[in-house]
């Protein structure tokens, strides 16, 4: 498959995840409240910070600083107020002993994040619309579809009647804007085959990411094996989790023209499964922090909802797909891609046998392994020494 045929088919996922995120918003703004529309708001938003990475990749050859900024704050607003999203299902089941993890997520840090993603979405959609390899109009309506929602949302006593015109309004035109931007990779109009490549600034910043991701896959490995539970191994497990994200990105665009298939699946899966990481690491660390006095919100991740180890099982298949398409692609040196299958292998008995310190020892090597393949490509990328991809004919 292709790299442009790639993009085509996000595409169609971006038009999904606006149906996902949209209709089901709108019908909680109504106050329509079930189990079925929170879990599918759930995954459109998930879904979301895919769908922006994909229009990043697809505008990335011609986009400035000032794109690659909103874009990059953008999806970890994304991931940070996923949480909340979590959270919200788990007050709605009135899950026992988790009232008050509720009430602590739900205070100023959600407030600051959830004002902050709607700055910084309404930015990365005027950022695409002045880009212009997407539809501009289609990133203007995005972005102002956000905008209008945000009058409601600072002052929901004060908007009375007002606040479902704004918000309901709001979301029906996002889904209407996104999926304009989605219709316009499915239908194949554009970007120009030329653009889909890591472009200078892409690798610029992601190369010191990758490299960065590799050490913190390393020390968390150590931390969270041989040394006792303490707030600075939560922070290094959630920041691993939050460059994995990042970083993830890079790799899949510069080894995409030759990584066919397996890539795309390697990097959609180590994508979402990072964002979906995020969930129970950053419950983790508050609990470490002492702002969350009991584990059943993190036992909810797992068992009641179980958004956290859904994302873990995606993070270990992608990465093994992703390793695979390493080997087959070339872009890298093989050993590289063998060194993360192999680390995934030896990490793999760790979560059925957690109890097992044997098998802890294996996931600490199976870490050091997989880390050291993962840094030496940020190196190459940083050297400028990938092999240089040859632009195929669609």
């Amino acid at each position: 498959m292709t790299f442009r045929k790639q993009i085509q088919w996000g595409g169609l996922l971006i038009i999904i995840v606006a149906l996902l995120v949209s209709i089901p918003n709108a019908l909680l703004y109504v106050g329509i409240h079930n189990f079925a529309l929170h879990i599918a708001y759930g995954i459109g938003f998930t879904g979301l910070i895919l769908a922006c990475t994909i229009i990043h990749i697809a505008q990335a050859g011609r986009a400035g600083i000032f794109e690659l900024v909103t874009y990059v704050l953008a999806i970890l607003c994304l991931a940070y107020v996923n949480v909340i999203t979590f959270m919200d299902l788990v007050a709605m089941a009135e899950i026992p002993g988790t009232q008050q993890a509720i009430a602590e997520v739900h205070g100023p840090v959600w407030l600051a994040a959830n004002y902050g993603l709607y700055l910084c979405l309404i930015l990365f959609y005027l950022a695409s619309a002045q880009v212009g390899v997407l539809s501009p109009s289609a990133g203007m309506l995005t972005a102002f579809a956000i905008a209008i929602q945000l009058p409601a949302q600072f002052a929901m006593d004060m908007a009375g009647p007002m606040f479902f015109t704004f918000s309901v309004g709001g979301s029906i035109l996002f889904g209407l804007g996104l999926m304009w931007m989605g219709w316009s990779l499915w239908s194949d109009k554009e970007p120009p085959t030329e653009e889909l490549d890591l472009s200078s600034l892409d690798r610029a910043w992601g190369a010191p990411i990758v490299m960065l991701t590799a050490l913190l896959l390393v020390l968390n490995a150590y931390t969270n094996t041989f040394t006792a539970q303490t707030l600075p191994n939560g922070i290094i497990n959630l920041l691993s989790m939050t460059m994995l994200l990042l970083s993830s990105v890079v790799v899949f665009i510069a080894q995409a023209r030759r990584a066919g298939t397996t890539g795309l699946l390697g990097f959609a899966f180590t994508h979402l499964g990072a964002a979906l990481s995020i969930i129970p690491a950053y419950l983790i660390m508050a609990q470490l922090a002492g702002l969350i006095e009991s584990n059943r919100a993190l036992t909810a991740s797992w068992v009641d909802f179980p958004f956290g180890r859904v994302g873990n099982y995606m993070l270990i298949l992608g990465m093994i797909l992703f390793g695979i398409s390493v080997i087959r692609a070339g872009v890298f040196p093989h050993w590289t891609g063998w060194l993360v299958v192999i680390g995934i292998a030896l990490f793999l008995p760790s979560q059925f046998q957690s109890q097992a310190f044997l098998f802890l020892i294996f996931w600490a090597i199976g870490a050091t392994l997989g880390a050291i393949g993962v840094g030496c490509m940020g190196w190459l990328l940083f050297r400028d020494r990938v092999t240089r991809q040859v632009v195929q004919p669609v």
